[in-house]
């Protein structure tokens, strides 16, 4: 080997041995994918990976989008109407229809006594059909107006299957009214999404599906159950209660005319055509009357929704309960079962409201999501088990950080409490705080998930008192990003790191941690002001309290660690020797030791014969054979070479000229 090639390998040797024992001597500490702020990672490519809400969704999310703002549009002409502005003709204190395609609207207005199911009966004998004692198949769209309650409660039970179906589906929102549905424990009021062409429920959100909607009013709902409801949206995800839309729009159509629908006075014979059990169209007879035109928009008055709901079931539907722009709302001893999306959402602008006594599991996104603009939600002794996402989420943020186009205000949100509840194995974080002021976490029973209590987005004033974290993998409590707070006689059970704070002010005092893998508590960034005492912590690893990465933390030797059990040189090494990029550089540098050992086997000879190790032909046979001792050979035609003279200003070359001889060997 010569000395450049020897000089070559052994360049790459120190090379790829040095880059080996970085990868060895790299720190272990374990801060799962939380990673430490003094290390700035590498931009990653664009992810192209699905969206697995989404993919555990399915559906139609296009078909659907449309069908989120025709349902819109919908509810928006029936006001317009109603208020006697498109159809001024109409006597719009009686009961009527809003025709429609392909499922007409039946309007019930204002009114002392309320809608029972004999009205709906008599009201609409073509679209609400009984199909056995206690049981209908409701195939058109109710609306309750403001002023009018419908009131859905039998003794003996009540099942009311909602048309939801390829050719429509059925819908009932309650628009500034009022609803009452009472069942008993053992005979609930049912509603389901019903495909009558299948005689199947409908699981199928592609097409729409059935939903039930309180708007701006009060529904008082007590021992009832809810199956295959809601698409897309929280506003026909399947039972929402909302505040009613400000300054929504008229809707124009897509060639800039209005789209005036006709209206007619409730059930007259010669107003429908219809066939029993499937969606109602009204077929547009001179009995109706037409609304005029309308060319500009219009804002509808803004008014909260209220609510008591109590022993509900909830299964199969796109979110299980959405709220929004609500105050004093009463959930409670209720399930949320195998919904599409979130178990139960309070979205925006939800005060005041308590939630007791319910359980959100094996949802396609969180237990229990409260999401920003909401203020003093209490969750007591709540349970969030098997989720996709988190158990339960508080977004507590300000819902912008400057001036915006909506101009919403900067403040933070909170006073939202979770108490005495249990939160177990669900895909990521088991209780997940985002921002806010004033969030209290007490008492608590987190298991198992990638992290027990997750806090972020510069919370303060965040409280996580007594609660028990067991087998988290990764982190039992994190706080981060900003947040400030007290971590304070919990209990911590399992998992690598039992409490990891970054870049944040809290007080971690007086916790019991038990069997974790790496530290009990750790450090990192900016964590002044911050301090550590009076914890009693247990396990194995580097160190039971690591501040090593962390700035101005304040650790009294209160501490106690008394059976704490350090990591020898020997597991240290084991450790970090058999993590798969260690190994792969392991494997790769002793191939270079071996190729380069080989190259300085002949190094002390100098630079010999680069051959010796090689045996000459001669050494294999004994030369070269004459063709014409080989038996069927023919000797090849012998040519001549002649030297031609030699041209004038040449370069002197001989010129070769071949010839063949006459004669040919045989």
């Amino acid at each position: 080997m010569s000395a450049r090639k020897a000089s070559a390998r052994l360049s790459s040797l120190v090379v790829l041995s040095a880059a080996a024992m970085v990868a060895w001597a790299g720190p272990s500490y374990a801060d799962g994918d939380v990673g430490s702020p003094l290390a700035t990672p590498a931009p990653s490519a664009p992810s192209t990976a699905s969206n697995p809400l989404l993919d555990s969704y399915g559906g139609d999310p296009q078909k659907e989008a449309e069908l989120v703002a025709q349902e819109q549009r919908r509810i928006i002409d029936v006001d317009l109407v109603a208020s006697g502005t498109m159809v001024p003709g109409l006597d719009v204190a009686l009961p009527f229809r809003v025709a429609g395609q392909p499922v007409s609207t039946l309007v019930l207005p204002a009114r002392d006594s309320a809608y029972t199911e004999r009205d709906l009966v008599s009201l609409a004998p073509l679209s609400f059909v009984a199909t056995a004692a206690g049981e209908y198949l409701l195939s058109e769209n109710i609306v309750v107006l403001k002023g009018a309650t419908l009131d859905l409660r039998n003794p003996g039970g009540l099942v009311i299957k909602m048309a939801s179906q390829d050719n429509g589906f059925a819908s009932i929102v309650i628009d500034g009214g009022s609803l009452v549905v009472e069942g008993t424990p053992t005979e609930p009021v049912k509603f389901q999404g019903w495909d009558s062409q299948r005689s199947l429920p409908d699981t199928n959100t592609a097409d729409g599906r059935a939903y039930i909607r309180v708007i701006g009013g009060f529904a008082s709902i007590t021992n009832a159950t809810f199956a295959d409801l809601g698409f897309w949206s929280g506003l026909t995800g399947g039972l929402s209660l909302t505040g009613t839309q400000v300054a929504s729009p008229l809707g124009i159509s897509g060639d800039g005319t209005r789209q005036i629908p006709e209206a007619y006075l409730a059930a007259p014979a010669d107003a429908q055509t219809a066939t029993p059990g499937k969606p109602l169209v009204v077929d547009g007879s001179n009995t109706g009357t037409t609304g005029v035109g309308l060319t500009g928009g219009a804002g509808l008055y803004s008014t909260g929704v209220t609510a008591w709901l109590s022993g509900l079931t909830v299964t199969g539907n796109a979110y299980g309960l959405f709220v929004s722009n609500a105050s004093s709302v009463e959930l409670q001893n209720s399930k949320f079962l195998n919904n599409l999306v979130d178990g139960v959402d309070f979205h925006r602008e939800v005060t005041n409201s308590h939630i007791k006594g319910v359980e959100s599991s094996s949802n396609g996104g969180d237990g229990f999501h409260i999401s920003r603009g909401s203020q003093g939600v209490l969750l007591d002794t709540v349970e969030a088990a098997n989720n996709k996402g988190n158990g339960i989420t508080i977004d507590a943020a300000p819902l912008s950080d400057g001036p915006s186009a909506t101009g919403f205000p900067i403040i933070a949100y909170g006073g939202h409490s979770v108490l005495n509840s249990k939160v177990t194995n669900n895909g990521h974080y088991g209780i997940a705080v985002l921002g806010g002021d004033g969030i209290v976490l007490r008492r608590n029973t987190i298991t198992g998930g990638d992290f027990g209590i997750v806090v972020a987005k510069a919370s303060q004033g965040i409280d996580i008192e007594e609660n028990r974290i067991d087998s988290a993998a990764k982190q039992g409590i994190a706080v981060r990003d900003g947040a400030e707070g007290t971590i304070f006689g919990n209990l911590v059970v399992g998992g690598k790191i039992a409490v990891f704070v970054r870049d944040s002010k809290v007080s971690v005092t007086r916790n019991t941690i038990q069997d974790v893998s790496s530290h009990g508590v750790t450090m990192v960034g900016e964590t002044s002001g911050s301090t550590v005492a009076k914890n009693l912590i247990d396990g194995h690893g580097n160190s039971p309290i690591d501040t090593v990465r962390g700035k101005g933390v304040s650790v009294l030797s209160t501490n106690e660690s008394p059976t704490w059990v350090y990591q020898n040189i020997t597991e240290r090494v084991i450790r970090v020797v058999t993590k798969p990029m260690t190994m792969l550089w392991t494997v790769l540098a002793l191939i270079l030791i071996f190729t380069a050992f080989r190259g300085f086997r002949y190094r002390g000879s100098g630079f010999g014969n680069p051959y010796r190790d090689r045996s000459p032909l001669t050494a294999l046979s004994r030369g070269m054979v004459d063709p014409a001792t080989v038996p069927g050979v023919v000797r090849p035609i012998e040519t001549e070479f002649r030297a031609a003279p030699t041209p004038v200003g040449s370069t002197g070359l001989p010129h070769r000229r071949a010839t063949d001889r006459d004669s040919v060997t045989a």
